[in-house]
């Protein structure tokens, strides 16, 4: 479990905090800033919440003292301040911290930039693990082997070089991929690994067909790649990569299996937009797979969404359309239905019967419930693929459970819709299924 310090002369606020955090992390407090540097150099702590104004020493000298220290550096501190000024905020920022939380605290906000510099940390000591790796790779081999052994593309070395010689162009522009298998173990566990390592070459082959559109694939390592796309490159046209990505492995990869079985997540940053250097980039790429697995996996998710940095990167959480915007860089079928996890169903439907009527009034819910005695994965798997790419209208759908699956779809007459998805399922061969219509 993490560890996060709390630093606040005013006990009320610190103690708010604590009990906001300590049930995802393990949380120490204190309440003077005298006694920061010496807890730090007698324990470890992963994220520092620090109040700018406080009697005895100030947040600012604070975390003076903190960026001077080599071996306490690293360490992310977010700014807690009633002080909504633009020049605190600016300060705050230029003197190293990563973020900042305005009083009186929002829960919301709090968890938010906690969890998500958290993760940010992570990912940075991650690639500078990587980075490291990889030029301690070039420096002692007696020549610069650039291919991953095991799959023939290229490896992470080849693309930091690549990637610092193209930036080093005034006017250059490029993304970053970092791309993730979902469920490998559990693939290697059912397969076995000969399997395994067969998915991977030809998941592998798959991207090394992108290198004809000047696009760098690369193996990290385990079932995690690297994508390197020069130029400007929209999400939209990411997207339909990933797309193109998705239906030619579900087909390709694992042949035995359903198709869909195999899926992948993809954290994608933007250069110069997130970073100029090789470091920040991909530790943004990375942090954006990272929320993408934790949103459900399958899907695509852009840094540009992190809420990390100052003002103009920040996100309200709570809105119903940002809800939706996160939601929507979610995997879509061929016909373009999103297929997402069951609980960000119940977000979508939410927000959804939040607008104005003309756009709810059209929104219904399906609920398809297969008979018990007829259910299994192949059929189930059989049924989502169908209400996904044979159903007009269907919008979003969700696995509930094994035998049920829910559909958001834009139709105002529930009766018509009932016939429809009765329709089918008695043509598919899909056993006795109940169907409700909300």
């Amino acid at each position: 479990m993490k560890h996060v310090l709390i630093v606040d002369d005013d006990v009320i606020t610190n103690n708010s905090i604590k009990a906001i955090l300590s049930g995802t992390y393990r949380v120490s407090q204190l309440t003077s800033g005298k006694q920061v540097i010496e807890f730090l150099k007698a324990k470890k702590t992963d994220l520092i919440l620090l109040d700018i104004y406080m009697h005895d020493m100030n947040g600012i000298e604070v975390i003076q003292h903190i960026k001077a220290d080599k071996s306490l550096s690293s360490i992310p501190v977010i700014f807690l301040t009633s002080d909504v000024s633009e020049e605190t905020e600016a300060r705050c920022l230029q003197l190293g911290a990563v973020d900042y939380v305005h009083k009186p605290i929002s829960r919301q906000a709090l968890e938010q930039r906690v969890e998500n510099h958290i993760m940010a940390a992570e990912s940075y000591e991650r690639v500078r693990q990587m980075y490291e790796s990889a030029s301690h790779e070039a420096r002692t081999s007696r020549e610069k082997i650039r291919h991953d052994e095991l799959t023939g593309l290229w490896n992470r070395q080849h693309v930091y070089e690549e990637f610092s010689i193209l930036m080093s162009r005034s006017d250059a522009q490029c993304s970053l991929a970092f791309i993730d298998m979902d469920n490998f173990k559990s693939i290697n566990d059912i397969f076995g690994h000969q399997e395994g390592d067969a998915l991977l070459r030809r998941f592998a082959g798959i991207l090394s067909e992108l290198e004809k559109n000047g696009i760098t694939p690369a193996r990290i390592g385990g079932d995690e790649f690297m994508l390197l796309m020069p130029g400007q490159v929209n999400p939209a046209s990411i997207q339909d990569m990933s797309d193109y990505l998705f239906q030619k492995s579900s087909r390709q990869v694992l042949p035995q299996a359903e198709p869909g079985a195999v899926t992948f997540s993809m954290g994608v940053a933007f250069a110069p937009e997130d970073g100029a250097d090789f470091e920040s980039v991909a530790a943004l790429a990375d942090m954006a797979l990272r929320k993408a697995k934790s949103l459900g996996k399958n899907r695509v998710y852009f840094a540009r969404n992190l809420n990390i940095r100052s003002r103009q990167r920040e996100h309200d959480l709570t809105s119903s359309m940002t809800l939706l915007e996160h939601l929507m860089q979610g995997r879509r079928s061929d016909r373009g239905a999103l297929v997402i996890q069951f609980g960000e169903m119940r977000i979508l439907y939410l927000s959804l019967k939040r607008m104005p009527p003309e756009v709810s009034d059209k929104i219904r819910a399906v609920m398809l419930t297969v008979a018990p005695e007829d259910c299994n994965p192949f059929d189930s798997g059989r049924l989502m693929h169908a209400v996904c790419e044979k159903m007009e209208g269907v919008t979003t759908a969700a696995r509930y459970s094994q035998n049920q699956i829910i559909a958001l779809v834009c139709e105002s007459d529930a009766e018509a819709l009932k016939k429809k998805f009765a329709a089918l399922t008695e043509s598919g061969g899909y056993g006795k299924i109940k169907i409700e219509v909300i």
